[in-house]
């Protein structure tokens, strides 16, 4: 339960980019490498001078949920560009291309986020499963206290809400089905079995495999840098 009392004495934001900013090679530059994400987080974690921090990464967004102190809190955004780009000449970005909430603002944009009110695609179904994810790794590492944990908890919460009370799952849809539908209208019709080439090997990869297969339009080639 969150009371009024602690989200008015908290310092929790969080600062990240998404879809909406339009720079899909900032989001890639953000993303973490599954190999070695604990120890990034970790190491940003004490770089933002933050308490407790989630990574929430997909496709489409990589935000950072933090809690600080009242030193800590002001310049965050800076000390967040600083870890990901310092010596780093190549990634074009501007100020805008970030966006920065605190306080209730940053917990309206967490409850929007989890309930895919945020989402490319209104109502999709799996951003309530990645911030669960993104938060149980925190959990499992240490990297959540009791602020974040309450309001990851509520927001997962109120997910279910909106999905079960109101009408936003009718019809909803991932992004993953969704590509599959633009890839198949796309397909010469002429071609027997055409060969589709997926590239990369991480969960939207698969999730694309899983639908691709169900339509029994072709076959797989996967592409990717490790063994699958």
């Amino acid at each position: 339960m969150i009371y009024l009392e602690d989200i008015l004495n908290m310092k929790f934001g969080i600062a990240g980019t998404s879809i909406w900013q339009q720079n899909q090679a900032l989001i890639e530059h953000l993303t973490l490498d599954r190999d070695t994400v604990v120890v990034e987080l970790q190491c940003l974690k004490m770089a933002l001078g933050a308490t407790e921090l989630i990574c929430l990464s997909t496709c489409n967004r990589v935000e950072f949920l933090y809690v600080t102190d009242d030193k800590s809190e002001e310049g965050i955004l800076h000390r967040l560009i600083d870890y990901f780009f310092c010596g780093d000449t190549m990634t074009n970005f501007s100020p805008n291309d970030f966006y920065h909430f605190t306080g209730k603002d940053a917990i309206t944009h967490l409850f929007r986020t989890t309930a895919s009110l945020e989402s490319l695609v209104v109502g999709e179904t799996q951003i309530a499963s990645q911030f669960k994810d993104a938060y149980q790794l925190a959990v499992d590492n240490s990297l959540c206290g009791h602020i974040l944990t309450n309001l990851s908890e509520e927001a997962l919460k109120v997910s279910k809400k909106v999905r079960r009370e109101t009408s936003i799952g009718e019809g909803a849809v991932s992004m993953a089905s969704l590509a599959v539908k633009s890839l198949i209208s796309k397909l010469d019709p002429e071609t027997a079995e055409p060969v589709m080439a997926l590239v990369g090997s991480g969960e939207m990869t698969v999730k694309l495999a899983r639908y691709i297969k169900k339509t029994s339009v072709g076959q797989l080639l996967f592409v990717t840098r490790e063994a699958v």
